[in-house]
């Protein structure tokens, strides 16, 4: 789940000193529920993304590495 997983990863990686990069299609969730409220998958996913780019890293639009 990109909201724990991945986020949690790339945090550690980018203080070890390298470079984070996200592939959106790459990256997943699902729906969830906290005290905030409900959140569908896809709204969670783009607002994740969207703060991992503002912090630490290089978002990419790509759908896919290569057609192959």
């Amino acid at each position: 789940m990109t909201q724990i997983h991945c986020d949690t990863t790339a945090r550690r990686t980018m203080h070890q000193g390298y470079k984070v990069k996200f592939l959106k299609a790459a990256t997943g969730t699902r729906d969830d529920e906290n005290s905030a409220g409900p959140v569908k998958a896809a709204e969670l996913q783009r607002a994740i993304l969207f703060a991992s780019t503002c912090s630490l890293s290089t978002y990419s639009l790509r759908k896919c590495l290569s057609a192959r």
